[in-house]
This record gives structure tokens, C-alpha cells and sequence, in this order.
């Protein structure tokens, strides 16, 4: 016997509770806020290097105006382009595994 078919009318539930079953952290709201909360600290950091006292350096340029955020995302960003070199190398071919099957 067929089975009957159920009413498809359209969700009254609010978007808040359609996205109760997707994580915190996924949701877009989550992550524009997020975002937004980190542009803020940065621009605070940043301003603030101007009222804090000057640094005294062991060279010039670790003196200048965000110095050591400018180190950390190029230290990161070759941290990443690294581990994708490392990932070519360490990559088995696809055709690895059919051999061992064959024997």
C-alpha cells in the first residue's frame, strides 16, 4: 500500500530555531561578529602603540609602528605555505594503493 503523502507546508519556525541544530561557530552571524570583534582589537592595539611609551629596540626596525604584527602574519603565512610544500612531498600517489592490491 502506498504510503500517504505528508502536507509540505511551508516552516513557521523562526530562522533563531532552524539554526539550533548547526554549531555556534558556523552560523553567519556567529562568524560576522567574530570578525568584527577582531578588527576591533586590532585597531585598538594599533591606536594604543601610539600612547604607549617608545621602544627602545635592540634595531631600528623592530622600533617602527606594528612591527610585531606585521612579523606574526608573515611568520604564520610561511608556516602555512610550508606545510603545503611538506603536503606535496608527503602526498602518496593514487595509484599507491591499487599496487598493493594487485599482488
Amino acid at each position: 500500500m502506498a504510503q500517504p503523502i505528508e502536507d509540505e507546508s511551508p516552516e513557521t519556525e523562526s530562522d533563531k530555531d532552524k539554526d539550533s541544530d548547526i554549531g555556534w561557530f558556523y552560523k553567519a552571524s556567529s562568524k560576522r561578529l567574530l570578525w568584527t570583534i577582531l578588527g576591533v582589537i586590532c585597531g585598538v592595539s594599533l591606536i594604543a602603540e601610539f600612547f604607549v611609551h617608545p621602544r627602545h629596540g635592540h634595531f631600528h626596525l623592530d622600533e617602527g609602528l606594528a612591527f610585531y604584527a606585521m612579523l606574526g602574519f608573515a611568520a604564520c603565512s610561511l608556516m602555512i605555505f610550508g606545510a603545503k610544500a611538506i603536503g606535496y612531498v608527503l602526498k602518496a600517489k593514487p595509484e599507491f594503493y591499487e599496487k598493493e592490491e594487485r599482488k
